[in-house]
Formats: structure tokens, sequence, C-alpha cells
């Protein structure tokens, strides 16, 4: 174990192995090797103001719990690598829970088999410890194919949130995401009261735009508040202009093939997306709670086997009637499937495609 207790230190070209507690705020650390002592332990923790630039992180040859835990304010990490972090089930490349505020990540490959990137999930102690203002720009999240079947690697997915306010996820690369402990989606969102005692626990103001995400069982699945604590409810969340390729029931499921799975959320925007795939479900599934101000624009959707279903509806606009009350639905593009179905959707959609 390392302990940096020096304020403004900088380390350019160290090597470490095990764990690594920053303790001094303004720590730099560049250009810097990080090597895994015990599976079950994390690389470095943050402290006020951490600097991690040009860096390498690899797990330890049985695996890793963790990689980077960020909670802490103002910490940039950018040009870094994050590698090989897999040893169980909640294995992440980089984890915030309490304190998180102003972190930037940039221009960086992070790898791990539970969740690559996860905010909550953890007591955050008080509201004022959510992690807030949180920029991920130009990274690669990834897990390697290699690691399908291999044992002690359980995935779940590439970049969740489960309690987090003001998160930018931008000019990314999502990719290789299938069912094992989850079913495969590349993303997701869902308030997490993780003990159930801290019922303000909330996911809001999130914006994910401008990103390539492919080879997974499903796209993005939103659950507007826990269901199995007292949450607050989701709200303000904005899906734009992100590319979503291979999506793959077939290849990367089963059990999924959801391009939207959507529970309840409220002012949730769907803004110049494209889906494409095969072996597909639909391209928007409802279910539980109404989603309050939804809005859907410029979208490229695969129709799959159903379309828009809502549970317990007919399929297509009542679907959304009933599950989006008030909703907003405009040059919509869908491609139909050769599924057998007449599927009736909202003025402002264009399908194309096989009509037999």
């Amino acid at each position: 174990m390392s302990e940096f207790t020096t304020t403004n230190e900088v380390l350019t070209g160290k090597s470490f192995t095990g764990f690594c507690d920053v303790l001094a705020p303004g720590v730099q650390f560049r250009d810097c090797r990080f090597n895994g002592e015990h599976p079950d332990h994390e690389l470095l923790s943050t402290g006020p103001g951490t600097k991690i630039i040009g860096c390498n992180f690899f797990g330890h040859p049985k695996g890793q719990h963790r990689g980077i835990r960020v909670d802490s304010e103002n910490v940039i990490i950018s040009r870094t690598n994050v590698l090989d972090i897999k040893y169980d089930s909640d294995a992440q490349a980089i984890f915030g829970r309490s304190g998180t505020k102003n972190l930037l990540v940039e221009d960086s490959y992070l790898e791990a088999a539970g969740e690559n990137i996860l905010f909550g999930g953890d007591r955050a102690g008080s509201v004022d410890k959510i992690p807030t203002k949180i920029r991920i720009r130009r990274c690669t999240l990834s897990k390697p194919l290699t690691w399908r079947g291999m044992p002690n690697v359980s995935v779940k997915t590439l970049f969740e949130l489960k309690n987090a306010i003001d998160v930018l996820l931008e000019h990314c690369h999502l990719q290789n995401c299938w069912k094992q402990q989850q079913v495969g989606y590349g993303i997701v969102l869902s308030p997490r009261n993780q003990y159930g005692d801290e019922p303000w626990s909330i996911v809001k103001k999130v914006k994910i735009q401008y990103n390539l995400c492919r080879y997974m069982a499903g796209g993005i699945n939103l659950l507007g508040k826990d269901n199995e604590a007292v949450s607050e409810r989701m709200h303000d969340v904005q899906l734009k202009y992100n590319d979503f390729q291979y999506l793959s029931d077939e290849q990367f499921g089963p059990d999924n093939g959801r391009q939207i799975l959507l529970n309840g959320v409220d002012n949730f925007g769907v803004i110049g997306n494209k889906f494409a795939g095969d072996t597909l479900n639909s391209f928007l599934d409802l279910y539980g709670d109404p989603s309050h101000k939804f809005y859907a624009y410029y979208n490229y959707f695969q129709e799959g086997y159903y379309g828009i279903h809502g549970q317990d509806t007919d399929l297509g606009s009542p679907s959304l009637q009933a599950y989006c009350p008030g909703y907003v639905w405009h040059d919509n593009t869908v491609v139909k499937w050769n599924n057998g179905r007449f599927i009736s959707y909202p003025i402002g959609t264009n399908v194309v495609g096989n009509f037999e």
C-alpha cells in the first residue's frame, strides 16, 4: 500500500504495486504505472484535485475488483488506460459514490467486467455528496470478447448511473456487452437507494450524446425510481445523436433485443439517434409508471418484432399514449421488419423497408 500525503506532489514515470491512497490535495500522476497486487482491492483512490495524466493501470493477473475510485472533487483523468478489471460482479474501471464533483475523464480506455463506469451503488452519506457534474469525453468503454465464458468474470453493463446529477457522456465508444450477470444493456440509468436509508437518491440532468455504441444485447435501460426501496424519480435525461450498431439478441442475449426500455422517467428526450441490429425485440418497450413529457425527434429505429410495445396494451400508438401521456413525436423513421404484424405508429412516423 502506498499513501500520498504531500500537497501538490508531482510524480512522473513512477511504478506502483498494490493499493494507492491519495490523502493530500493536488497530487499529480504523469506517465505512471499501477499494478494490482490483490484481486479484491482497488488500484487507486483519489484525493481533492488529483490529476492522472497518461497513466496505465493493470489489474492483477487473476483480475481486479476496481481500477480508480473517485470520491473527491476536481479530479482529472486523461489519456489513461485501465485494463483487466474483472475479478467479480461489481468490478469497475472508474467508480464514485460520495463526494465526486467536477470530474473530467477524457481520451481514456476503460476496461471492466461489471460496470466500466459506475456512479452510485453505495452510500453517498448526504444529499450534498451525491456524485455531481461529471464529464466523460472521447473515451472507449469496452469488455474484451475473450472474457466471455471466463470463470469469475461477471458482466453487467458499460455505463451505469445509480445516484448522480449533471452527467455528460459524449463522443465515446461503448462496445461489447452480453447477457451474464445482467441482460446485456450497454447503458443503464436507475436511481438506487442501495441500503434503504438514502431516500433522496436520484439520477437527473443526464446527457448521453454523439456516442458510438455497438456489439451489445440491448441499447439503454431506464428505470425511473428504485423498485426495491424509496428513491427520488429520475428526470431530465437526453439521448441525442448516438449511433447504436450491431445490437443482437441472438449474438449477445438471449432475452433482450430492446433498443430502449423505459419505465417512469420524466422529461426524457430521444433526438437524432440511429439503431441497427438483428433479432431485435422492439425499439421502445414501455412498462410500469408513465413517463411524462417524453419527446422523440429525427430518430431511426428498427421495428423488431413488436415496434412500440407497452405492457398490457396494443402495439404502436396505443402503447405510447398509455405510457407516455402528452408525448411529442416528430419525423421518426421506422424500418419495417417482416414480423407478420401491422403496427399503427403516431403521426410523424416514416415507415420504410419490408412491408410483406
